[in-house]
């Protein structure tokens, strides 16, 4: 890690040159380790005390009203059993909703000629429906949100 120095004006300009190449490597290597949000799917770990894991990435997901599939990024917090989604425009996330998962009694795979590799999460007021890129993410989500449903009557897996 890079100290933080304070900006100080010294008589050498060799200091300030220094603190200044310290401060643009910093920045260059916080940049390559921040996530691209292009990706679909990716597991990173929070805490090594926790050893709890989140899932993030795109998935679409149909309105309540508005049935229209829209690509969403969605966030699960295993510990926190919630799923939370956001819009995303010009690569700035704004929150939209979360989901309580200890109100979803369904979890259940679908399957539509357009969107292959659904998934849907019924609670007693509302049916939430998602859409993975591909099998391989679409297992991902599903395996990870499992666990996490607390009113579970039933859980299929086609």
């Amino acid at each position: 890690p890079i100290p933080c120095v304070p900006w100080q004006s010294q008589t050498s300009g060799q200091y300030q040159r220094r603190v200044h190449g310290e401060m643009d490597q910093w920045l260059t290597n916080l940049r390559n380790n921040i996530p691209n949000t292009n990706n679909r799917s990716f597991i990173s770990s929070i805490t090594a005390d926790t050893e709890d894991f989140v899932v993030e990435g795109f998935l679409e997901k149909t309105g309540k009203w508005h049935t229209a599939w829209k690509k969403r990024w969605c966030k699960l917090i295993p510990n926190q059993k919630e799923l939370f989604y956001y819009t995303v425009t010009d690569s700035k996330k704004s929150f939209k909703d979360k989901i309580d998962l200890n109100q979803v009694t369904v979890i259940d795979k679908v399957f539509t000629k357009s969107h292959p590799h659904g998934f849907v999460l019924v609670t007693r007021k509302r049916r939430y429906k998602f859409a993975a890129e591909n099998e391989e993410e679409l297992q991902r989500w599903f395996e990870a949100i499992s666990p996490c449903v607390g009113g579970k009557q039933e859980q299929r897996s086609r």
